[in-house]
């Protein structure tokens, strides 16, 4: 065995990690820029690692990984366990380091309470790095983990501006920044899912940081359950962050020989503000995804969910089928209502079969016509869920979780099975198979349309993180099963949306409202971590059924093109210049996907009534820009745009790719008529046409030659 070297690095692309062992406990020393190593000795790392505060006891400089209540750490620890009240004071010491190229494995081992310690540190694609930890029980002794992080890391000491995302149902992802210098800051989810009301993501930076300057550190929990994100500003001086699940009483117990590992933490930092970090996780799940479906390949969609709702019938479909066909639709997806019993929200989860009133003939003569016109044939599905009123729960109501002292309470008239049982999770993954098998179905829409608030099996044992990993396990076992279908996460909207459950899946539906509106500030906060390629959004109806607000199909089509185009409303009802809108948009997104799915994403500064983002190619050759008016500006004059991401050394030429209406066509065209530098573009800008409120406009910028 190798002797424990006193400090460790892992370096990618321009910046590095150094992690120390002095104190017998791996910490992260330093994260940032590439240092010169040789600027620091042993000796200086060793004399850093150790100070004795006034009236405290010596302490190291660098919060441990896993910083511990029996190490008098006085911030929230990153371990907290015991044996029936005692061993609570475990003290893990590091017996063994393990590194190559991009990872690194930290073995403790406590041997007075019997338990191994374990910290993973991964480099992942695009300088995302990856922390979890692993406890052991050695001890024939049962070992209760009540909270286990990802990781415990220190932050520089002046980063003290923290950006959160929150919401609620329909408007999810809204952004939040924070100062905090002193005491916890902390975000806890106990809803069994990622949730609608925050998410597992913050970003800390420094001061003057904005998108394009400054150095920032991104923080993600790639978990679908229960959590807590924290930072701790200490009196000591200390500036730390911890991710981990949130554990409920009881709900891991290690027996001899088992093992808890959480939740990996995908952690990253930019120094080129925070289009550079969005660009960094953007590009890791980009990566990810490459092993499982081409990110070119993102048909238009059509749902059918705000056309017909639950009002299902075969001719009105093949009518829709038709009309979808015409606009230049590639996949149709039939959403709630199709299988047995499902006339409403009532009845029918749990009973996985076409309902024989409304398809007689089950769903094949549909799907024949959907294919026969060119398209894919996608299915809504809702797996973990189940009505009172179906054949299934009346055949096994213990299957679902329920509290094991009062009847359970319904949200959504549903309740939640329990699959982390083997029978629950078996007959789910059947009933999926068998609609795979009989049908060619190429992509699920798989949805959870309500909290966990009582996760409890018929013992009383709370279960959210068993249900986790099961979910995981079963969507696994599909994709073996069937690896070309494609699978979407929905949960009412963007209440699953972390990398944890894309990891399984292929595509995220980020909110159940299709406003343009409130839609440009939900698609802004899901890209400072999701790419657009993984972002669902949808044209809706003119009237939006969440707010009641009517907006033009130029402004619901542009929005819509930002990230994986669908159409989501009852095209027979469109008036023909908005279906000759609607044909074009379909047209324009064709035409530029390559673009937006896969290049650089950059927000542009802009006021709070406006709102502007740019897509440019690795090149540099190609770029798309989009600006939305929401409301009466505060000028006069149209607004002076600045973009980003461009050569100084190219000549580009815009041209206005939307909306396709001739006037403002007119207006441009003057646009297409003069090459402009990158430097140009980038440092003065160039004037927008006059735009009325809820209008987007679109323009391509193309490189023709290098500046002379």
């Amino acid at each position: 065995m190798n002797p424990i070297a006193p400090f460790y690095t892992l370096a990618y692309a321009d910046s590095e990690l150094i992690f120390v062992t002095h104190s017998g406990r791996p910490a992260l020393f330093y994260w940032g820029p590439k240092l010169d190593l040789l600027m620091h000795s042993f000796e200086q790392l060793a004399a850093e690692q150790h100070s004795e505060p006034p009236a405290l006891p010596p302490m190291p400089s660098n919060v441990s990984l896993c910083p511990l209540l029996g190490d008098g750490f006085f911030g929230h620890p990153g371990l907290q366990l015991h044996r029936h009240g005692l061993a609570w004071d475990a003290a893990p010491k590091l017996v063994m380091v393990e590194k190559d190229d991009d990872t690194l494995g930290f073995a403790s081992r406590c041997d007075q309470h019997d338990l191994e310690l374990h910290h993973y540190i991964k480099v992942c694609a695009a300088g995302v790095i990856s922390f979890s930890t692993e406890v052991i029980n050695l001890a024939n002794d049962p070992l209760f983990i009540n909270h286990c992080a990802a990781a415990t890391l220190s932050v520089p000491e002046d980063f003290n501006h923290l950006m959160t995302f929150h919401g609620r149902w329909g408007r999810e992802f809204q952004t939040y920044r924070h100062q905090h210098r002193h005491g916890t800051f902390t975000l806890e989810n106990r809803t069994g899912r990622t949730s609608h009301d925050q998410s597992p993501f913050m970003i800390v930076h420094e001061s003057g940081c904005n998108e394009n300057q400054g150095k920032a550190y991104g923080f993600h929990l790639g978990w679908s359950g229960n959590y807590q994100l924290r930072k701790e500003a200490l009196a000591i001086g200390q500036n730390v962050v911890q991710l981990g699940e949130l554990l409920m009483p009881g709900e891991v117990i290690l027996e001899r020989g088992e093992t808890y590992r959480s939740p990996a933490m995908y952690a990253s930092f930019s120094q080129t503000g925070l289009n550079g970090l969005s660009q960094q996780y953007h590009r890791y799940v980009r990566e990810e995804l490459k092993k499982r479906v081409p990110i070119s390949s993102k048909p238009v969609h059509f749902n059918t969910w705000e056309a017909l709702y639950f009002d299902h019938s075969v001719p009105r479909l093949l009518d829709l089928v038709e009309r979808a066909a015409a606009v230049g639709v590639e996949r149709f997806v039939l959403d709630d209502g199709w299988f047995k019993g499902r006339n409403n929200d009532l009845s029918g989860l749990g009973d996985w079969e076409p309902d024989p009133i409304k398809y007689p003939n089950g769903l094949g003569p549909l799907i024949d016509r959907v294919e026969a016109l060119g398209m894919e044939f996608g299915l809504w599905v809702e797996p973990e869920m189940v009505s009172p009123d179906s054949d299934l729960y009346r055949a096994h109501p213990d299957w679902a979780l329920q509290p094991s002292f009062t009847e359970p309470t319904l949200a959504r008239n549903q309740l939640v099975l329990d699959m982390s049982r083997r029978e629950v999770q078996e007959a789910a993954f059947q009933s999926l198979q068998r609609l795979l098998t009989q049908y060619r179905i190429a992509y699920l829409k798989w949805d959870m349309n309500r909290v966990i608030h009582q996760p409890s099996d018929t013992c009383g044992r709370a279960k959210v993180s068993l249900y986790v990993k099961a979910v995981y396990a079963l969507l696994e076992r599909l994709r073996k099963a069937f690896p070309t279908v494609v699978i979407e996460s929905c949960s009412s909207g963007g209440g699953r949306a972390d990398f944890g459950i894309l990891h399984h899946t292929d595509r995220i539906w980020p909110s159940d409202s299709n406003d343009a509106i409130d839609r440009l500030g939900i698609q802004n906060g899901f890209s400072y971590l999701f790419p657009s390629a993984v972002m669902g959004s949808h044209v809706g109806p003119k009237k939006c059924h969440l707010t009641g607000r009517e907006l033009p199909m130029e402004l619901r089509a542009g929005v819509a093109m930002l990230g994986h185009m669908g159409i989501e409303c009852d095209l027979s009802t469109l008036e023909e210049t908005d279906l000759g809108v609607l044909k074009s948009a379909v047209k324009v997104y064709k035409d530029w996907r390559w673009l937006t799915m896969q290049g650089d994403f950059f927000r542009l500064t802009v006021e709070d009534y406006e709102s502007a983002c740019q897509f440019v190619s690795p090149d540099q050759s190609q770029s798309l820009v989009s600006y939305a008016l929401l409301d009466s500006p505060a000028r006069i004059l149209a607004r002076r745009l600045h973009l980003v991401g461009l050569s100084e050394l190219k000549r580009y030429v815009l041209r206005l790719v939307w909306p396709q209406d001739a006037a403002l066509q007119a207006q441009c065209a003057r646009l297409s008529r003069t090459a402009l530098s990158g430097k140009s573009l980038m440092s003065r800008g160039f004037d927008l046409p006059q735009l009325l409120p809820c209008s987007i406009v679109m323009f391509s910028i193309t490189a023709i030659d290098d500046v002379h």
